[in-house]
């Protein structure tokens, strides 16, 4: 076994299933684990959402990583290094012109450099211009494409606009929602609570705090629950269920809280209606501080009420998925 995995399994013999998708995320998960990964995957339907939240938090954190230049130190020492081992095979060779067993050709390029180019040398000198061309060349990228970035409006490297952010939302919550408010299911999970009492201790720790829960029984809609379901892009989130009525799986009302860890060209003051054609949903989002606040109201229906006792502004802008 790897020494890596066997001070991995050392460390954690027992792994809990955050650790196994982790490790998988991270490409480091042993294969003797694996098992435990495919068997907490069969049985939790909301394990595979959460392995797709590893795996996506670590692209987004390598997209807005910026390349690091080489310093100017590093070509010098990998000149030096191919010169001393290009020496050195030249100082280990029998020289041609020494042992007369050269051609008339080998002589004469002998001559005419003073000292024979020898393999080594001539790949090292190709090795050297090969590193500099790669330097130079993701020196020019970085360059580019921060050119790019600019020019386009977005305000940082790794911005993600909100039209980009829209389609994927609505793919979220059309596709993986319902493992968001499965109340068979999600409030079993340690990461929910269905009690109020339970919930701060339950979230803060995903968002550093815990928001208060808002009574929308006015609206017609019952508090359910919460739990960390995470929304694409900007930052982790936390998921507040409710339904409609005293009924908990019909007409399923949620509200997603947002903390913004990423730059977003979101606008404060500006409620944003996120539609697509073909849809009879419409995701309402807003900035509020350095959170965003989703509301998703139930297949068809607009929430205005809801929207109203949410304080959310009245300036209204839609985007298309």
């Amino acid at each position: 076994m790897d020494d890596k995995y066997t001070d991995i399994m050392n460390a954690c013999p027992d792994p809990s299933p955050a650790v196994l998708l982790r490790l998988e995320a991270d490409g480091e998960l042993p294969e003797q684990w694996r098992p435990l990964l495919e068997q907490y995957l069969d049985s939790d339907p909301q394990a595979a959402a959460r392995l797709d939240f590893e795996r996506s938090l670590r692209e987004r954190v390598a997209a807005v990583t910026p390349a690091v230049t080489a310093p100017p130190e590093l070509a010098d020492k990998i000149r030096e290094m191919f010169r001393s081992e290009a020496d050195t095979a030249v100082a280990t060779e029998p020289d041609l012109r020494l042992t007369g067993s050269s051609t008339e050709t080998e002589r004469k390029e002998s001559f005419s450099t003073g000292r024979r180019l020898t393999f080594p040398r001539l790949l090292s000198r190709l090795a050297v211009a090969a590193v500099f061309a790669l330097l130079v060349g993701v020196v020019g990228y970085v360059a580019l494409t921060g050119q790019n970035r600019n020019n386009s409006g977005i305000k940082t490297p790794g911005t993600v606009p909100l039209t980009q952010a829209s389609h994927k939302l609505f793919n979220f919550i059309d596709e993986r929602s319902t493992a968001c408010s499965d109340f068979t299911d999600f409030f079993d999970d340690n990461n929910s609570a269905s009690a109020l009492n339970q919930i701060p201790d339950v979230l803060s720790p995903h968002l550093g705090c815990c928001p208060p829960v808002i009574d929308l029984s006015s609206c017609g809609f019952t508090f359910r629950g919460a739990g960390a379901c995470h929304v694409p892009y900007y930052g982790p989130s936390l998921h507040y269920v409710y339904s409609a009525g005293d009924n908990p799986g019909e007409g399923v009302l949620s509200i997603f809280v947002q903390h913004v860890t990423e730059s977003t060209d979101m606008q404060p003051g500006v409620l944003y209606q996120l539609v697509r054609e073909g849809s009879k949903r419409t995701i309402l989002a807003w900035l509020e501080d350095d959170k965003i606040i989703y509301l998703v109201p139930p297949e068809g229906q607009s929430a205005a009420d809801v929207v109203k006792l949410l304080n959310a502004p009245s300036e209204r802008r839609t985007i298309p998925s």
